[in-house]
């Protein structure tokens, strides 16, 4: 037990392999026999039985030689992870183009004349005006925690999800164990290492282009119904319903039993309403593409060219995403995800839109949080918001707020797989571009 003379009631004190609930002032830290800066949390306070102690391992709350707020440049000897799954090995032809691709993408960001170098300042300027949010130790996640359980996180506050889990689920609360970023205003994140983490859109900018949103709507609830079960993502990655709404992909596709890459749509979904959600994912990329860091945008453009990758029917060459991924009223664990670029999120819900036009409202309650529990941190969302992030770092949707129990929200995604890129045949040669990018040479 802790028996500090400066403890306090209502706080989490940690101290060696044991968590207690102890009595601390604020965040004070202190250094365990080990060398690790041990925080003390608020300890939250869950109807019944249930208390976070008993069912989170005290490992958990350590965060190695951090301090909260974390300086921007006390990362530098932490590994840089990137935005693109890479695979480790280069043996398959498949793998060797991802390779390709990656190095494609780093060798082509930089601006080759005046007009560019120009047009990339006004850009970064936009950028770096949103709010910049920094990692909260005092809220983090352990990585090896995250990777070794199923984690969920609740959208409200108790530490409760619908569909009852099994015990060796570790169920939070996004609102209360994690830092909570709310702002209509726009936000950014960077790790320690220096990769950037999320983007949130100024919500002015991501609702500005979304008109008739009921015809958007109507075209997800068409693709909700028109499988006959949810799509299973394997056990990593881990998709739940709140109710009887379910999960799908479609897009591009690896095939399973063959070698290649597929368009993929189901067969009961009509030819109107692909195109409402083609037209949805160019529309969210469009705003997508005012914030993503034009080195890194015109890398991976120069890159799919140069791969020549496949695109989705019905979208402009240049478009960068080939997948999307709906849920209604559905929440996931936390997961990476096998992804060449940033990946996109939004969450329509008709509870966001006016009265007076079908369009969303500026002001409107938080629907889920977008959670990065490595980082302490979950973004609140509201129907109609597009959040860009990393796929590289730990991220989850919560399941839906108090207030959106019994309204409607999807939560949908939009991605580009590595394995797209890679082609899924390793019968196919390297072309030689694939191979002047292995080399670096252009």
């Amino acid at each position: 037990m802790n028996d500090s003379p400066n403890c306090h009631d209502d706080v989490l004190c940690v101290e060696e392999s044991e968590v207690t609930a102890g009595n601390c002032s604020g965040r004070t830290q202190g250094l365990d026999d080990r060398g690790r800066i041990m925080l003390q949390l608020p300890v939250l306070k869950p109807p019944g039985d249930f208390f976070l102690p008993m069912n989170v391992p005290p490992e958990l709350y350590y965060s190695e030689g951090k301090v909260d707020p974390m300086p921007p440049n006390d990362g530098a000897s932490l590994p840089i992870r990137g935005f693109q799954h890479v695979p480790k090995c280069k043996r398959t032809n498949s793998s060797r183009r991802i390779h390709a691709g990656h190095q494609a993408t780093i060798d082509n960001g930089t601006p080759l004349n005046r007009s560019a170098r120009r047009r990339d300042k006004k850009k970064r300027a936009k950028i770096d005006e949103l709010e910049e949010v920094f990692p909260s130790t005092a809220h983090s996640l352990d990585i090896t925690f995250l990777e070794s359980n199923k984690v969920f996180f609740s959208g409200t506050s108790m530490r409760v999800l619908p569909n009852n889990h099994p015990p060796s689920d570790i169920i939070l609360s996004a609102k209360e164990d994690l830092k909570v970023i709310d702002t209509i205003e726009g936000a950014r994140m960077k790790s320690l290492s220096g990769d950037s983490v999320f983007f949130l859109i100024p919500r002015k900018d991501a609702i500005a282009k979304a008109t008739y949103v009921n015809n958007t709507l109507s075209s997800l609830y068409a693709l909700d119904q028109a499988n006959a079960k949810t799509e299973v993502r394997g056990k990593k990655r881990i998709a739940v319903a709140e109710d009887d709404g379910k999960y799908t992909t479609v897009g591009l596709k690896a095939n399973r039993a063959s070698t290649g890459i597929r368009e993929s749509w189901p067969k009961m979904f009509s030819q109107d309403d692909k195109e409402e959600i083609t037209k949805l994912m160019i529309g969210c990329e469009e705003v997508a593409n005012g914030f993503l860091p034009p080195d890194e945008l015109r890398g991976f453009r120069a890159a799919k060219v140069l791969g020549d990758w496949m695109d989705l029917s019905g979208a402009p060459s240049r478009c960068i995403f080939g997948s999307l991924a709906s849920g209604l009223n559905h929440y996931l664990n936390t997961h990476t995800d096998e992804d060449f670029f940033y990946s996109v999120t939004t969450v329509p819900s008709a509870y966001g839109l006016r009265e007076d036009i079908d369009r969303y409202q500026i002001d409107v309650e938080v629907c889920n949080y977008f959670t990065f529990p490595e980082q302490g941190i979950a973004v609140a969302l509201r129907p109609g918001d597009i959040l860009l992030f990393n796929p590289q770092y730990q991220h989850c949707i919560s399941s839906r707020t108090s207030i959106y129990e019994t309204e409607d929200v999807f939560c949908v995604s939009l991605y580009l797989k590595s394995a797209v890129v890679g082609k899924n045949d390793n019968s196919l040669p390297h072309t030689a571009t694939d191979v002047n990018s292995l080399k670096g040479k252009h």
